[in-house]
């Protein structure tokens, strides 16, 4: 069976230790209904690597956009548009890719998945950490989606819709478009449910913030 095929890979998860300025893979594994994150080695230095964040709406009453989500891989822009050093960063999530090969990517950009990530989960409140598994098919459309960790069932669903809604521009092997598996991850931060004040009108209408 093609590697890209199995649908029972786990992504590996990359990002950065602020301590050594290192690159960090981690690999999801599942056994005995328990989900451990196991740190397995270092990858490549980072000290060069521009960080892209992605910001939010001001709440009420403040001017500062808070920050919803960061990355080493621009969020507007398409996979050809990328330098080398981003695609290698991007590849690392993908486990025994081959030289030959060109991984999925959203056609306009990660923001086609992040921003409407970021609008549901306003709307929804809760956070924590999300992690999935899109099967992208030669066509760039999206065939199954594995949730391998959820804060809340009500997030998983939303980051499920995202991903079967957004369009890929299909991975390559030998210059041909195939089948890949595309892994996603996203640390929600929190929001919590507050009153707009200590007036009676206002209970029970709490807004998120």
């Amino acid at each position: 069976m093609d590697k890209h095929k199995q649908g029972t890979g786990l992504p590996h998860l990359c990002y950065p230790d602020r301590n050594t300025n290192k690159w960090i893979v981690g690999r999801i594994v599942l056994k005995n209904s328990l989900i451990a994150l196991l740190v397995f080695c270092l990858m490549a230095n980072a000290n060069a690597a521009k960080l892209y964040k992605l910001l939010g709406d001001a709440p009420k009453g403040s001017n500062k956009r808070p920050i919803e989500a960061k990355s080493y891989i621009p969020f507007k822009k398409r996979y050809h548009q990328l330098t080398d050093e981003q695609k290698s960063i991007y590849r690392l999530n993908f486990e025994g890719i081959q030289d030959n090969e060109i991984p999925p990517f959203p056609k306009k950009g990660m923001r086609d998945i992040y921003t409407p990530l970021v609008k549901g989960h306003a709307r929804q409140g809760g956070g924590g950490f999300l992690a999935l598994v899109a099967t992208v098919n030669k066509k760039g459309d999206v065939d199954k989606v594995v949730v391998l960790l959820q804060p809340s069932k009500n997030l998983g669903d939303l980051a499920i819709t995202v991903l079967f809604n957004t369009k890929f521009k299909p991975a390559k092997c030998d210059g041909k478009p195939c089948e890949m598996e595309f892994p996603f991850e996203l640390e929600l931060r929190h929001l919590f449910k507050t009153i707009d004040s200590l007036d009676k009108e206002h209970f029970g209408n709490n807004a998120t913030r």
